[in-house]
C-alpha cells in the first residue's frame, strides 16, 4: 500500500497541513480523501529512464503515479508527501 498526502500552509500559518490523501492498495484499489479536488490525476507523472522521460497515467498504475506524484508537483504551495509505501516499486510496464 502506499499512501500519499498533500499538504500545504494556510495563510497566517507557518506549518503544512493534510489537506487531502490518496490510498492505493497492492491491487491498485485507490480511495481519495481530497474535497477540493488538489490531486492532478489529469496530469501524468513522469519518470526518468535511459530513453528519456516516461509519462504514467494515472488510470494506467495509480501507485506509481502516487509514489512519483512529485514530479508535477514542483511547488511550495502544494506538496505531496509519501506517508507510507509497503509495496514493492511496481513499474507500468511490468
Amino acid at each position: 500500500m502506499i499512501v500519499v498526502e498533500l499538504r500545504r500552509v494556510p495563510e497566517g500559518s507557518r506549518e503544512y497541513h493534510t489537506v487531502a490523501a490518496l490510498a492505493v492498495d497492492e491491487q491498485g484499489t485507490y480511495h481519495f480523501e481530497d474535497p477540493e479536488e488538489l490531486f492532478p490525476v489529469e496530469l501524468p507523472v513522469l519518470i526518468p529512464e535511459d530513453a528519456g522521460l516516461r509519462r504514467v497515467p494515472f488510470e494506467e498504475d495509480p501507485a506509481t503515479w502516487a509514489r512519483n506524484l512529485d514530479s508535477v508537483l514542483r511547488t511550495g504551495y502544494l506538496v505531496p508527501v509519501v506517508t507510507e509505501d509497503t509495496s514493492p516499486a511496481v513499474s507500468a510496464t511490468d
